[in-house]
């Protein structure tokens, strides 16, 4: 939550400055504030952000998916880029591996029968497929990401 409202606010601060220096002119009434969300960059962090607090808040199936999915996007984010040079540098290696490892460990407890059936009451056998729905959307908001930034 605290992530959030600091990308949130830095994100604002970002546009504010952005827009005041490029724009002599610029007030609220002449741009439309929702084009300017999701055409620049600066707000996407805390638009990605909102999808894990949206899930602690929602003590449902769709919750847990929205946590979970969060996971698989820092997974897939950190699998992504992957390349030879990275096997070669032996920190950034040993950064990624950690960082998978606690990744791993936070799936594995949000799979924990405490977790899954008592506090978003989540049946054994809904769990398998609730995980895969979450690791798609998880990877697919990382490609949307990457398309957005190919353009």
């Amino acid at each position: 939550m605290v992530l959030f409202i600091i990308a949130t606010v830095i994100g604002a601060l970002e546009l504010i400055d952005y827009y005041s220096f490029f724009y002599e002119d610029y007030n609220q009434e002449t741009y439309d504030i929702i084009k300017v969300v999701f055409s620049g960059a600066h707000l996407r962090v805390s638009l990605i952000l909102l999808i894990p607090v949206l899930g602690v808040f929602i003590n449902k199936k769709i919750g847990w998916i929205l946590i979970t999915s969060y996971f698989y996007f820092i997974i897939s984010n950190l699998i992504l880029p992957f390349d030879y040079n990275t096997l070669l540098d032996s920190k950034l290696l040993t950064i990624n591996i950690i960082a998978l490892s606690i990744l791993i460990f936070i799936i594995t407890l949000m799979n924990r029968k405490k977790t899954y059936n008592l506090t978003y009451n989540i049946a054994k056998n809904d769990l398998p497929i609730l995980n895969l729905i979450s690791s798609v959307i998880g990877i697919a908001i990382t490609l949307i990401l990457v398309f957005l930034k190919s353009n």
